[in-house]
Order: structure tokens, then C-alpha cells, then sequence
């Protein structure tokens, strides 16, 4: 039995790798999904395009019964690309926005607070006469 095991264990290294992969696609697809969706106003008409294509693939990957573990980690790097557009893109927005809101001299735009310096003398109200 132990030696049927071991004669089987590439095979199973193999199908379990398959299925690792095939999960990841599947994970990545329902990500993609999310992220555009969320991230509407980030994504101009020609990424999302893009987008869609690569996530046309995935699913091309994922209806194929035969699919290699190759071939879902393939489509899943292209996918991952493209959405490293739109992470890329957010950032870029809020580089942006932080930028907007900075003086011209690297201030924020706001007047500094004035420093006045004054002697403090503690005076006795109480008349004592």
C-alpha cells in the first residue's frame, strides 16, 4: 500500500498544484470583479477594456476542463497586470490630491500659527488694605 502511495505521489503534488491554480484564477477573477466595481472613477475606458479581456481569459482558462496548472497561472499573472493599473492609478490620485492641498513652498497651505512671546506675571487680585 505504502508503495502505492508513493507511486501516486507525483501525480497527486501535480493535481494539487492544478487545483491551487485553478483557485487562485477563480480568486483573481472574483477580484477583479471588486475592483472595478469600487474603483470606478479610476478606470478610464480603455483599461477597463483591457481588463475585461484579460478576465475573458481567465474565464476561457476555467471552462477549459483540460486546462494545464500552466495555463491558470498564465491568465491569472496577465489579470494581475492589469489590475496593477488601477492600484497604480489610485495612487497617483491621491499623490495628486495631497499635492493640490501643498503651498508653493512645500507648506500646506495653511497660515502658520503666529509665536508671540510674553513675560507671564502672576498678579494678587485680593486687596489687602
Amino acid at each position: 500500500m505504502q508503495a502505492e502511495a508513493e507511486e501516486h505521489a507525483e501525480e497527486d503534488r501535480q493535481r494539487r498544484e492544478r487545483i491551487e491554480a485553478r483557485n487562485g484564477a477563480e480568486s483573481a477573477l472574483q477580484r477583479a470583479e471588486t475592483l472595478l466595481e469600487e474603483n470606478e472613477e479610476h478606470v478610464d475606458d480603455a483599461l477597463r477594456s483591457s481588463i475585461e479581456e484579460a478576465m475573458e481569459d481567465v474565464e476561457a482558462v476555467l471552462a477549459d476542463e483540460d486546462a494545464t496548472t500552466e495555463a491558470y497561472e498564465e491568465a491569472t499573472v496577465a489579470l494581475s497586470k492589469e489590475l496593477q493599473e488601477i492600484g497604480k492609478r489610485m495612487y497617483e490620485a491621491e499623490q495628486a490630491a495631497a499635492g493640490a492641498g501643498m503651498g508653493g513652498d512645500g507648506t500646506d497651505g495653511a497660515p502658520e500659527d503666529e509665536y508671540v512671546d510674553a513675560d507671564v506675571e502672576d498678579v494678587d487680585d485680593t486687596d489687602t488694605d
